[in-house]
């Protein structure tokens, strides 16, 4: 999620959307070849592009931190 979220900042500060959403046609493609419902996964895609490019930030989820270490 991380990474993602990077990329659509960097795609946005660049430019280049035609090749980052070509590159998500890939993933997508592979998706839906796991099962994956197409229209689902690009809304759900798309949602998550719109949501960062409007402004959303991570944050920190402790409760899926390692504990093992404690």
């Amino acid at each position: 999620m991380t990474y993602f979220h990077w990329l659509i900042r960097r795609t946005e500060r660049k430019g280049g959307w035609d090749v980052f959403y070509g590159s998500l046609d890939k993933v997508t493609d592979r998706l839906v070849e796991r099962g994956f419902d197409r229209m689902e996964t690009e809304d759900a895609i798309e949602t998550l592009v719109d949501k960062i490019k409007n402004g959303w930030e991570l944050r920190r989820k402790p409760e899926f931190e390692d504990t093992a270490n404690e």
